[in-house]
Order: structure tokens, then sequence, then C-alpha cells
């Protein structure tokens, strides 16, 4: 019977449900998927969320959320979950009845997310277990990629709306922010492989153009990674590709502020180094240390690892190589030269994006604050004006009463 006393639009979705819907009132109806679908499906929903926020802020996506229920604009959300939107107060009784009091996510729920979502981590990338710290930095990777595509997208957004009248934000660019990101990520992702001893994993930022003749490094070197040497560096057959490498003369300003960065890096992560070397129990240096594959020359002829040669206890110290760019070192060490300054140029550009787009905010705030002061100052002037005008009407009348002989009244002001 309270079905019956909703609103027409809440009737139509009941009788039309969208696919969202019809996926969660399936979960519903079987039981034992209850405890296990807010588990896996609301920090899926939450990320989804919380992106398309960053995307609304830069200007990606429209400010808009549609109902869970009827697919209208929402104006309110669940306030346990913060993942639910609705357009009105029926929508969320609705909603509440039927599905949503069944996958509401609780935040005794929490842990149990991180429970599986690790154990599913660890099973589709076992290297998480034995290189930690470079999962860690591919994650860092993701989560600037989509910061600077976001705010790359929206300035461009902004600028075809302004320049042009041409409105494309929505699905569509949201789609293509996410599309750059993931290779934007796997770029700065393939860089951090190459410092920590694999660099075959680069080639991602120039999608295989770094190959054939090397036209596209031998272009980029001269305006990007600048060639100081006299003539051009010999080829490095890849297969049947051929790529020109880099030596350490042909380095430009950025790859020699990279590589200092990274030899920096490298310093570090010996002291760290030392620190498990010195001060840690045996029982647990015997789990970190040197444990797995390490390079080909401390591996012995029998295929064990011999660690004589190493001063390092962790195998990522050991890998780390800060002159993976440069040295004529193969065709992979080129590609990841040609990834790095690319991504370089990305990060940059966002930058520039990110500063210019605050100094317009500033700039219009700064002109909304002098419009006001000017609109007020002139609203100031039009009041004196007028009390001028009234005081001297006021004055005409004294003084014409004074010439007709009459006693002029106090005037009430």
């Amino acid at each position: 019977d309270w079905l019956e006393a909703m609103p027409p639009h809440v009737l139509a979705a009941l009788r039309r449900p969208h696919l969202g819907w019809q996926m969660g009132a399936a979960v519903v109806r079987r039981r034992w998927l209850r405890p296990f679908a807010p588990v896996v499906a609301s920090p899926l929903v939450a990320l989804y969320c919380r992106a398309r926020r960053s995307l609304k802020k830069r200007g990606v996506s429209r400010r808009r959320w549609a109902c869970s229920l009827c697919r209208r604009r929402a104006r309110w959300k669940c306030v346990r979950c913060l993942r639910s939107y609705y357009c009105s107060r029926q929508c969320q009784n609705v909603s509440w009845h039927i599905v949503h009091k069944h996958v509401c996510y609780k935040p005794a729920r929490f842990w149990w997310s991180v429970v599986v979502y690790g154990a599913l981590a660890v099973l589709m990338f076992p290297g998480i277990l034995t290189d930690p710290v470079v999962y860690d930095l591919g994650a860092s990777c993701l989560i600037l990629s989509f910061h600077a595509m976001g705010v790359l997208g929206g300035g461009l957004a902004t600028a075809l709306k302004k320049g042009m009248g041409v409105d494309v934000r929505g699905r569509t660019l949201e789609l293509v922010v996410v599309g750059m990101t993931l290779w934007l990520t796997a770029a700065s992702w393939g860089c951090v492989w190459g410092y920590f001893g694999q660099p075959a994993r680069c080639g991602w930022g120039t999608l295989g153009m770094a190959g054939g003749d090397g036209g596209f490094l031998k272009d980029s070197w001269t305006s990007i990674v600048g060639n100081s040497g006299a003539g051009e560096p010999p080829a490095v057959a890849d297969g049947d590709a051929t790529v020109t490498p880099l030596s350490t003369s042909d380095l430009g300003a950025i790859l020699r502020l990279w590589r200092a960065f990274f030899s920096v890096a490298k310093s570090g992560l010996a002291a760290y180094d030392g620190l498990w070397s010195n001060y840690a129990p045996a029982k647990v240096a015997s789990w970190f240390c040197m444990e797995g594959s390490a390079l080909g020359s401390d591996i012995s002829a029998d295929g064990t690892l011999d660690v004589s040669n190493s001063d390092f206890c962790l195998r990522m110290v050991h890998d780390a190589d800060p002159d993976f760019l440069v040295a004529g070192r193969g065709a992979d060490h080129a590609r990841c030269a040609a990834d790095l300054s690319v991504v370089t140029g990305v990060w940059a550009a966002a930058a520039l994006a990110a500063l210019g787009g605050a100094a317009l905010r500033r700039g219009a705030e700064r002109a909304q604050r002098r419009a006001a002061q000017a609109a007020g100052a002139a609203r100031g002037a039009d009041r004196a004006a007028r009390a001028a005008d009234r005081a001297a009407r006021v004055a005409a009348a004294a003084a014409l009463a004074v010439r007709r002989g009459v006693e002029p009244r106090p005037h009430q002001d």
C-alpha cells in the first residue's frame, strides 16, 4: 500500500529499473550474497565516488549526481555509507526497504574489505611480497598520474568552453582522463622498474615509437633530452628493431637532473639498508636480505645465490641503478630515457596548467573583489547624493517660507 502512495517517477523507476538497480536486486534475492556484496562492491563504489569528486573539482565531470533509484538529479545521500545518492525522501525510502539496507556499507566491514582486497592483490601481483617498495611506488604513480591528467583534462575543458563555447565535460572526457591515467602510470612505473634493474619494462611512454629506425628518439633528443656529443651515437640492435642508445655526454639537462635525483635516492636506500644490516635481528634479516632473485652477477653457475661480492642486504638496494638512463647500455635503457622524458613533459604540463588555473582563479577573485568594492562605492556615492539632494530641497523650502513670512516647521529628519 505504501508503494501506491509514491510519486509517479518512483513507480516508473520500479517498473523499468536501470542496470545497477537490477544487479542490486539480484544480490539481495540471494541471501548468501548479502554479507559479501558490501565488502566487495563498496570499496569500488567509494573509489569511483572519490575519483569523480576529484574530477568535478577540476572541471572534467559535470556537477551533478544521479539518483540511485530513478536516475534523476540527486540532492541527498545516505548518511552512513555516503555512497548512495537520492533525489527525494521517497526514493530513499523505497531504495532502503528493497535493496540498500542489505548492502549499506557499515564501518565494521572495513577491515573485511582490507582482508579481501589484500589477499586479491597478493594473488594478482605476487611480486608485492618480494618488491613491496616498487609496488608502493607504482600505487603512488597511479595517484599522481590521475591528478595530473585531471588537471590537464580540466584545463582543456575550461579552455574550450571559454574560448570556443564548446562544453566537453561528461562521461567521454572522464573515460579519456582514465585512459591517459593508465598510460601515464604504465610509463612511470616502467621507469621505476628500470631504476630497480629491469629496464625491459620500459617502453609504454613512447607506445612503441622508440623502435624501428629510432626516428622518435632521434627527434626527441635535440628538443627534450639533448645531444651534446659529436655525431650520432652507435645503433644497438633490439631483435628486428634498431634503437639509438644514449651516452653520458648526450644527456640533456632534464635527464641529468633525474640522474642526480636517482643517485641521491640510491644513497638514501643504502642508508636504509645499513639499518637492516646492522640492527635487524638475524632471523628477521634472513627473511628479507637478498631473498629471491638478484642480479645475474650474484648467481653462481650451479644456480645458487652468491652474495659474497654484494655490500647490500636488501635486493632492491642492490638492484638500484642510477645510470639506467645512460652509457649506451642497450635499447631498453634508451626506451627508459625516452619514457622518462615523456613523463617529465606531461608532469611539467600538468604543473603549469595547475599554476595557470590557480593564477586565473586568483585574478578572477581579485576582479570580483574590485567590482564589489566599486559597486559599494557607487552605492555610497548614490546615497550621499540622495542625502545632499534631500538637504537641498529642505533648505530651499525653508528659504521660501522665510520669504513668505511663514514660520518653517522643523523637519522630522
